[in-house]
């Protein structure tokens, strides 16, 4: 898909959350941070493979449907749901795994994020405190 058409298919889909106030693009496909290129840099892979895969997560998956928060699925149901949606897209195979580490990374740092505000939650509401 050229670079136009991706561009006019995002500010469309960022038009209609804006326009439905539902959810934000952050909200569905969280931005790479310092702990996603952390993630990332673990498995080899960098914050530019990162930032594509999101990319063709807001734009790719745009074209037939609304996106879903990444967050929403496990990585095991991602694991099921991914190879159909790379097939609809027509995706290659350097697209699929830029997709599918994003969606992999984003994933672990929730998972992180969940484990650290959980320990918070029992140090602040602690007995002795």
């Amino acid at each position: 898909m050229r670079m136009r058409t991706k561009a006019i298919v995002l500010t469309c889909f960022l038009s209609g959350i804006v326009i439905s106030g539902c959810a934000t693009i952050n909200d569905l496909a969280p931005q790479i941070n310092d702990t996603t290129v952390r993630l990332g840099a673990m498995r080899k892979i960098n914050a530019d493979q990162l930032e594509q895969g999101r990319s063709i997560y807001l734009t790719q998956c745009a074209r037939c449907h609304s996106p879903e928060p990444v967050t929403r699925y496990s990585l095991q149901q991602w694991n099921t749901i991914l190879p159909r949606m790379c097939d609809k897209a027509e995706l290659n195979q350097s697209e699929r795994a830029m997709l599918a580490a994003y969606v992999e990374i984003v994933l672990e740092a929730e998972r992180q994020s969940n484990v650290q505000t959980d320990a918070e939650m029992r140090t602040v509401h602690s007995p002795s405190n």
